[in-house]
Order: C-alpha cells, then sequence, then structure tokens
C-alpha cells in the first residue's frame, strides 16, 4: 500500500507526534509499504523542506515539510500537489489541533483537508483532542473546548474517514459520545530501546541496590503533591540507607523548579540534564529504577514518555493532581503505571518488578496496516 502521513511539524525531538510519525513511517516501510510523511505547518522552519532518506534497499522515506510562516493557500496548494504524485492508498492524519494554529482553533481546517484529498481514504489518530476537558477546568477553557470540539467534530463530518483511532480510553468515549465509532490502538514510545547501556556500564552499576534512581521524562506539570513525594521518598532513603537520585530530561518546563527545591530540601540529588540524543535517553531509561511522570494516570496511556519508561522495562508512578472527567468512561490501568498515594513508592520499589510494553511500533503498525488493507478489500501480507 501507498500511505502518506500527515502532521503539523517534523523536528526531531522537537515535536513529540512528529517523532512517533517518524517511528510510524519506518516501521510501515519495513513492511513493505510505500511511505511519506508531510508536516502541514511545522513551525522549525522558514523554507520548504523536500528529502528522501535511504534505509535498507529498496526503502526509502520521502518527507515533505512546509512552514507554518507561509500562507495557508500556499501551504495547501503545495502539498495538493504533492498528495496527487504520490497518489496515495491512504491518507493519515495524526491530529493535535494545536498542531495547525497556535491558539488551536484551525477555523476552515476541514475545508483545506478535503482540498488535500476529498475522494481518498482518510484514516485519523487523535493525539489530542481539545483543552476544558476535566471537571475542574475554567470557563475561559470550557469555551475554548467548546471551539475546538465543534471544528473537530466538523472535520470528522466533510472528510468522513474509514477509519478513527485514539490512544486514550477517555478520548475514545468522547469521541463515540460525539457519535463517532471510535478504535483504540495503543501507543508506543518514541525513544526505542537501544540497551546502549549495557555496553558502557557493568552490571554491578545497572542493577545497585544501594542507588534507586528515578527519571522524569517529558513537561512537568503543575499541582503536583511534590513535597510530601520528596518527604516519603527522603524517608525511604533514610530507614533503608540507600541513595536516591532525580533525573530530569527533556523540557521540564519552569515547574521543575518547584520539584528540585522539594527534593534539595529533603537533602536528595537531583540533576537536570535537559535535551538528549534518542540514544542517550535510552542509555539513562535502561539504567533507571522508576520512572516518574506529572501526567494524571488517567491520561497516561497517551503520554509518550510513559510509553517509553514502559519499553524499558520501568515501573512508572504518576505524581500528580487529580484529574476527574465529566462524563462517565470505564478506567482501564496500564500494568506498570500506578497512581501516587502515601506508601506507594516503598511497595513499587521493593516488588523489584520489571515491566514490558506489549505495544511495540511493529505491533501498533502491523495492525495499522491490516486496519487499512481490510478496509480495502484485499488480504493483509503482514501477521
Amino acid at each position: 500500500m501507498k500511505i502518506i502521513l500527515l502532521c503539523g511539524s517534523l523536528e526531531r525531538g522537537r515535536d513529540g507526534v512528529g517523532d512517533y510519525t517518524t517511528r510510524l513511517a519506518y516501521e510501515l516501510m519495513q513492511q513493505g509499504h510505500k511511505v511519506g510523511i508531510l508536516a502541514l505547518n511545522d513551525q522549525f522552519l522558514k523554507q520548504e523542506m523536500y528529502s528522501i532518506t535511504k534505509f535498507e534497499s529498496p526503502m526509502s522515506l520521502t518527507q515533505l515539510r512546509l512552514p507554518s510562516i507561509w500562507s495557508i493557500k500556499k501551504r495547501f496548494e503545495k502539498a495538493k500537489g504533492w498528495i496527487d504524485s504520490f497518489n496515495p492508498d491512504w491518507i493519515s492524519l495524526q491530529f493535535v489541533i494545536f498542531s495547525f494554529h497556535p491558539k488551536g482553533l484551525p477555523f476552515g481546517l476541514s475545508k483545506q483537508l478535503l482540498i488535500l484529498g476529498g475522494d481518498k481514504r482518510w484514516h485519523i489518530m487523535f493525539h489530542e483532542l481539545w483543552v476544558g476537558m476535566e471537571v475542574n477546568a475554567t470557563i475561559k477553557y470550557k469555551l475554548w473546548g467548546w471551539l475546538q470540539r465543534n471544528i473537530i467534530r466538523k472535520v470528522l463530518l466533510d472528510i468522513k474517514p474509514r477509519i478513527i483511532h485514539t490512544q486514550s480510553r477517555i478520548f475514545q468515549a468522547q469521541l463515540n459520545r460525539l457519535g463517532f465509532n471510535t478504535g483504540y490502538l495503543p501507543l508506543f514510545g518514541n525513544i526505542p530501546n537501544l540497551h546502549v547501556s549495557h555496553h558502557n556500564k557493568s552490571e554491578d552499576q545497572i542493577n545497585s541496590d544501594n542507588i534507586i534512581r528515578l527519571i522524569h521524562f517529558a513537561s512537568v506539570r503543575a499541582g503536583a503533591p511534590i513535597d510530601e513525594f520528596a518527604w516519603e521518598v527522603a524517608r525511604y532513603s533514610r530507614e533503608k540507607e540507600v541513595v536516591v537520585s532525580l533525573t530530569f530530561i527533556g523540557r521540564s518546563g519552569p515547574e521543575k523548579n518547584r520539584w528540585i527545591e522539594a527534593f534539595k530540601s529533603q537533602s536528595l540529588i537531583v540533576e537536570s540534564l535537559g535535551e538528549l540524543s534518542p540514544e542517550s535517553i535510552s542509555e539513562y531509561l535502561s539504567t533507571s529504577t522508576m520512572g516518574i511522570s506529572s501526567t494524571p494516570i488517567v491520561l497516561a496511556d497517551k503520554s509518550g514518555s510513559v510509553a517509553a519508561m514502559r519499553e524499558h522495562g520501568l515501573p512508572v508512578l504518576c505524581v500528580t493532581y487529580p484529574w476527574q472527567s465529566p462524563i462517565e468512561w470505564k478506567f482501564e490501568p496500564i500494568p506498570g503505571v500506578f497512581q501516587y498515594r502515601n506508601g506507594i513508592f516503598n511497595e513499587i520499589v521493593e516488588a523489584k518488578k520489571k515491566y514490558n510494553d506489549d505495544w511495540s511500533a511493529v505491533l501498533v503498525a502491523s495492525k495499522l496496516a491490516g486496519y487499512f488493507a481490510e478496509q480495502m478489500n484485499f488480504p493483509c501480507l503482514i501477521g
């Protein structure tokens, strides 16, 4: 099959959905499909960028990145010409509403997408929906979310995607509530487990019982009970006579400073490494004891950083504020992902259990291609 993946930006390491899209494209190519990626609103460029990346023969990945500083008309005219020449069997839209407008209000998006391929088979993967979805959201965010929800609804009504997916159970419930049959396709991490650390560190360093290495990879959300968590970690460190460290990786944001202060006030070790290469991130994840996330546990299934930590065998502790949905839905816990409460840190560390993410990029690509083939009425040639 010939497949085009659409997203907003494709700057490696700077756009999570772009990294996801690139990895998905590679896995689809590995399974024999011809794949192209189109970044429709790339915020990291001032001029268009066209590239062909060669892999093992005969595989090559074609990418077209269109800068956000271009007018909408210019970007979509260029995109249409490229899509027409590619002539895909499927267009897969990797949807984040803020990818197409700085305030997440891309009015007219459905009309623009119809221009790109009104006669094509469409697939949409919803990575995000609308703001103001939680019970305690402000009036401003609820009104903002109402506008975004209507934009999404119009996109779905106009382009009539044959397949709709999301990686979040709460998003699935919201989309089904809007009247659109939505499947659940779990998220894989953006950082492949490369086991780089095993080439550079001894087994004693990796498995030391005297060092507990906590790692936070992604933005730090506000509202977490970090003082209580830091106190509990410090108490465990004193009672068990072990060293505990917390490492931040990535663009963590200003809230990280509150976490650093809380840990340092308990005489705990903290380091902030900033942005690193995927190879270096994999090394740090491979030598850590536990992943720490500030994403609410009900949204953990859509977190690329949580998926990456699970792919590296880590239990993940969500140290976060309580998040409540205004609609009824069935919460399905992810194995190895825990909500912070008093005493849970001790339980996870003492269990010394490794967890694995069953949904690899290979499996997700295989499932997606299978759905595409089924809709095209010919047998899928992959597992």
